[in-house]
């Protein structure tokens, strides 16, 4: 893995040398939580609950379709073949929205937990390294409830747990000599894109009334879902890549 910035220890851009605390010779970071279980537990869920959010978001194209057909010919709305179709298509959206959000919530417990653990070893890293940390690991569980930090906090946290975790060779990083989590990036904006345009969509379903107004909420509905499985997807790549980061430095089994 390529390693950006001039690692402790080396010269710095200013042509200091950075003087930071390295583990005592023959001594390696140990992490104080594994990842890897419960890594691949979220990925499992959250690989499962693209399956039902794949099958809503065809449905709400379906909707979306009937109604462009309701709206060049108003007079299928007494047929019943017409509005078979439509309460069809809407409980199959019903049913796998249903589905995908009570997987999503089941991902979203376990990503928390995930990463309190991740913390707990960047903290005892801290400890190790010498080196401060930004937050306690109690945040990574607290700062997904504070109003207006849970824009910013959860994310911090998990970027934090790829950028500080000592590198493959065990050696300390500092805060900043790698860049973000990509994966973790686009989850991040794309899930709070979704959860942005969900209250859009909700706010819209209690007012809508015209044919015209439906196709665009379903439409909107089809696309924030879209958002949601690329966030899933890119939170499958960042946890398995942060969990094998961990992992480098998972001691030996005797």
């Amino acid at each position: 893995m390529s390693q950006q910035g001039a690692p402790f220890g080396q010269q710095g851009a200013s042509g200091g040398r950075r003087v930071v605390p390295q583990p005592p010779r023959g001594e390696r970071p140990v992490p104080f939580y594994s990842l890897q279980g419960i890594g691949t537990a979220i990925c499992w869920v959250s690989g499962i609950a693209l399956l039902p959010l794949g099958i809503a978001i065809v449905a709400e194209f379906q909707q979306a379709a009937l109604m462009t057909d309701l709206i060049d010919h108003p007079s299928l709305i007494n047929q019943s073949n017409f509005q078979s179709d439509w309460l069809s298509a809407e409980n199959v959206d019903v049913a796998a929205s249903l589905s995908a959000w009570l997987l999503g919530l089941a991902a979203f417990v376990l990503l928390v937990i995930w990463s309190w653990r991740a913390s707990k070893n960047v903290q005892k890293w801290g400890e190790q390294s010498g080196r401060g940390v930004r937050r306690g690991a109690g945040w990574a569980i607290g700062g997904w409830f504070i109003p207006i930090g849970n824009f910013w906090i959860p994310y911090q946290t998990v970027q934090d747990a790829w950028r500080r975790a000592p590198l493959p060779d065990g050696s300390w990083q500092g805060h900043d000599d790698l860049p973000s989590n990509n994966a973790w990036l686009i989850s991040w904006l794309t899930w709070v894109s979704t959860n942005l345009l969900s209250r859009l969509v909700i706010r819209n379903w209690l007012s809508d009334e015209t044919p015209r107004e439906f196709q665009t909420t379903y439409l909107l509905d089809a696309f924030t879902n879209i958002l949601l499985a690329v966030s899933a997807i890119s939170l499958i790549i960042a946890v398995k890549q942060i969990s094998d980061r961990h992992a480098l430095h998972q001691p030996s089994s005797p």
